[in-house]
């Protein structure tokens, strides 16, 4: 805890490693002080798998009786009842992608509470005094309260004593006890949570502010609807949804202390900080002895001056092995515990406010900022020079990122670092890790003891057999679990990606051409460094790159050497090389198959570089978006495709009613939580909305509704007896009308492909481009579909398989990029 002097001091003081003078008096007054105005907990995480992180206090009551609420007796207005109310069941990002229904007079999308009643409407969760207006200044009364409980089935859980007259006024300290009761019934991921955060700025004092924006000393909100400016340099307590503030609850202190700020200048009694990022200036009530530049320090404010400044000094640097959000280990330092209000900055050009996925691990690009013991501040200093990437290796089947063994030798000698020491093992000798292992301490690093050597790791599976790795292995211990890291460089890393993404027996062109957008992907999933937590930049599996399944050999050696750094950029900036397996004989563009979230448009615009064309040669006379045309294209094997000599280029597979029925019933709910745009609602005014189901009821019909120009099918219409839906996506499509039986008491269903060849229960059709060939009965009822379909996968970008096609008809690397990724250039990335 910080020692602050007396306010007869010069009101700034140093902490540094050589320089510490400790006043216990003053220090056990302060300890009183703040013991007595802490009234909650601050906010503590957990560290779970694929470092995410869960709040311990989401639970904890809005309630607080230990303050007094905010303009507690003044009435909410309906309004802001209708944002929070949003709020506690939807995210913004779900709430703007539904469609606008609501026509009042009184509102429109220019206003922040229109998107909110449009959301509570849809779910008739508000009463509306008349059809005309909304009248969303209004105060809340209790009538509308006991619609809203009745229309969440909750009515029979709130204290009854909170409900008073229907005509009455709801004031906002009545509203948060009430809002209690709703936040258990809606926010079912449990997302909303109480925070304290010190308000910095709103748009009435720092103009670069959007409209409805604040700066905290945690980072930037949204307060839609909130009087925030009579709040700024003042600590509050808030109910908190993402980045969006849903209500205030009290003051927390007139005269908070700000941690861990960027103090850029301290000249003449005048201060800039950083923080939260944006820049502030403040006065300085007390005469200061020194100038400051660029220091890591707290300031303590009062009637929004300084009147205590705090310097840390202190400082370590060195190699990032493993970070969280809890701890940084540090090769040949060890481990440090990181404050809960620690601040990321990004030094390395301009200032900027960062998290802590930026501190790349691998490298020693950053500051730590320590006080007593503790990270308080990271201060990233250096851009990264790629040479080498650090893989998290996953278990057998690439199930976990935790060992709880680790069995490896060597077909070299080899060393084992720990802590300042090493030990020697002979070639072939096996050594077995546990957490309980005396020479772990905090990690091991073992390295061969030759350039050509590698580490064999017996403890895992892959398949051809237990994986070597070039390279250093580092075990790294988290309590008793064990982390698997390989670090190696970039392009020793490709060896064992190119062979496991794109077969060697495709020929060295096609492993060109897989090393090169390999590339591409490795180097942006380097910088989103996802797996930092477990000391990684990627892991091994799909969910970066698949790594290391299948050895290196010649072919993958040359073909990663030959194509040394080259990556693809388009406008100069590195592309995501989006690839699948295999085409129908025509690629789609990205903006028929992915939504453009940011506008929410389905389908979208694409960029020139993913957009869709034939896979062939000859002149194609046919429009694809046609249903006649593309069914005649996709039963055509006259086209000479790349592809056409693979079994997947085209397929077939027949699904009763019942089966369809089955998979769509199954799978509409969590396709529809997942993406409420897409799966839309027929409603009797025969326009499509955006409704939550979990049934269709008895399947009637499927209808294709749209395609894209390359013929993939963008939207079909699914029939039920209970909804009509409109279902957009091919993942959606495919994922829905899944190709998989859904009980051992059922039938297998069977997708037969070109070579006649056979498999069964898929989790996904192949693709989405197929046609339908219906089957009646005499009642007219539908009893099965045949789907006649060709190509596996999403369809964007570079079909592996057509690669292949390319290379057997003399086609180079280069070429084939160009063809499949229009506009491209390729060129050294780092």
């Amino acid at each position: 805890m910080d020692n602050k002097k007396s306010t007869s001091d010069k009101g700034i003081q140093y902490k540094s490693k050589k320089n510490r003078f400790y006043n216990y008096y003053f220090v056990g007054i302060i300890i009183l002080l703040l013991l007595a105005g802490c009234a909650t907990e601050k906010e503590e995480y957990l560290i779970i798998e694929e470092n995410e992180i869960i709040d311990k206090e989401k639970n904890e009551e809005i309630s607080n009786n230990d303050f007094e609420i905010i303009e507690g007796d003044q009435p909410v207005s309906r309004g802001l009842a209708a944002k929070m109310l949003a709020l506690a069941r939807y995210n913004k990002n779900e709430i703007n992608q539904y469609d606008r229904e609501i026509n009042f007079e009184d509102t429109d999308p220019t206003f922040w509470y229109d998107k909110y009643i449009n959301i509570i409407m849809i779910n008739d969760w508000f009463k509306h005094r008349n059809s005309e207006l909304f009248k969303p200044l209004d105060p809340l009364i209790y009538n509308d309260v006991e619609r809203i409980l009745e229309s969440i089935n909750i009515r029979e859980r709130v204290n009854t004593d909170l409900i008073k007259n229907a005509n009455d006024t709801v004031s906002y300290e009545e509203w948060l006890e009430i809002y209690q009761y709703i936040i258990e019934e809606l926010d079912v991921d449990q997302e909303i949570r109480k925070d304290n955060v010190i308000i910095v700025g709103t748009p009435a004092n720092i103009e670069e502010l959007n409209s409805w924006q604040l700066v905290t000393d945690k980072g930037k909100y949204y307060f839609e609807g909130l009087n925030m400016d009579h709040l700024i340099d003042k600590e509050i307590q808030v109910i908190r949804k993402g980045s969006d503030i849903v209500g205030v609850i009290n003051i927390q202190s007139n005269e908070p202390t700000i941690t861990n700020v960027w103090i850029e200048t301290i000249v003449d009694n005048q201060a800039t900080v950083f923080v939260g990022g944006s820049y502030r200036n403040y006065n300085i009530t007390h005469p200061i002895d020194k100038e400051v530049f660029n220091k890591i320090g707290d300031i303590s404010l009062s009637e929004s001056k300084i009147n205590h400044v705090t310097i840390k000094e202190e400082k370590i640097s060195g190699r990032v092995l493993k970070i969280n959000r809890n701890q940084v280990l540090l090769e040949g330092i060890g481990t440090y515990n990181i404050a809960p209000d620690y601040k990321v900055y990004g030094n390395t050009n301009d200032l900027s406010w960062q998290n802590i996925n930026q501190v790349i691990v691998g490298y020693n690009t950053a500051d730590f900022v320590i006080e007593d013991g503790v990270v308080h501040a990271i201060v990233i200093r250096d851009a990264v020079d790629i040479k080498h990437i650090r893989v998290a290796l996953r278990t057998d089947n690439f199930n976990s990122l935790v060992h709880n063994e680790v069995k490896l030798t060597s077909d070299v000698d080899y060393t084992v670092y720990y802590g300042e020491e090493k030990r020697v093992y002979e070639k072939g000798h096996i050594l077995t890790i546990d957490a309980n292992h005396p020479l772990l301490k905090e990690y091991l690093t073992i390295k061969p003891n030759a350039d050509h050597g590698k580490i064999e790791i017996i403890s895992v599976n892959r398949a051809y057999g237990n994986p070597q790795y070039r390279g250093q292995i580092d075990i790294i211990k988290n309590n008793n679990e064990l982390y698997l890291v390989n670090e190696v460089s970039m392009e020793e890393y490709l060896y064992s990606v190119v062979p496991s993404e794109m077969p060697s027996s495709y020929g060295l062109e096609a492993s060109k051409v897989q090393a090169i957008c390999a590339r591409s992907y490795a180097y942006s999933q380097f910088y989103s460094n996802r797996y930092s937590g477990y000391g990684g930049n990627v892991d091994d599996s799909v969910s970066s790159q698949v790594y290391n399944n299948y050895e290196e050999n010649d072919t993958s050696r040359r073909a990663v050497n030959e194509t040394e750094k080259l990556g693809l950029t388009f406008n100069g900036n590195v592309v995501s090389a989006y690839f699948f397996s295999t085409s129908s004989g025509h690629t789609s563009n990205s903006g028929d198959v992915w939504v453009n979230w940011s506008n929410r448009e389905f389908p979208t615009d694409t960029p020139i570089y993913v957009q869709g064309h034939p896979q062939f040669d000859q002149t194609l006379d046919l429009d694809l978006s046609i249903e006649e045309d593309f069914e005649e294209f996709i039963k055509n094997d006259d086209y000479n495709a790349y592809d056409r000599n693979i079994s997947w280029y085209r397929w077939e597979v027949t699904m009763t009613r019942e089966q369809l029925e089955r998979s769509i019933n199954t799978n509409i709910q969590e396709r529809f939580l997942t993406s409420p745009q897409t799966i839309r609602t027929l409603e009797s005014n025969n326009r499509f909305r955006t409704r939550e189901l979990e049934s269709i009821g008895e399947l009637i019909d499927i209808e294709v509704y749209s395609r894209g120009n390359s013929g993939i099918l963008t939207e079909i219409l699914i029939q039920g007896t209970d909804k009509t839906v409109k279902v957009g996506t091919e993942y959606n499509i495919r994922y829905l009308l899944a190709p998989k039986k859904h009980s051992d008491r059922e039938d297998d269903i069977f997708i037969t492909r070109k070579d006649g060849s056979t498999v069964s229960n898929y989790n996904l059709l192949p693709s989405a481009f197929f046609t339908m060939d219906k089957k009646y009965n005499s009642d007219q009822q539908l009893q099965s579909i045949t789907f006649y379909g060709g190509g596996f996968g999403h369809g964007v970008g570079m079909s592996q398989n057509g690669v292949k096609g390319m290379v057997d008809r003399g086609y180079h690397y280069e070429d084939i990029l160009k063809h499949f990724y229009r506009g491209i250039d390729i060129q050294p990335i780092y």
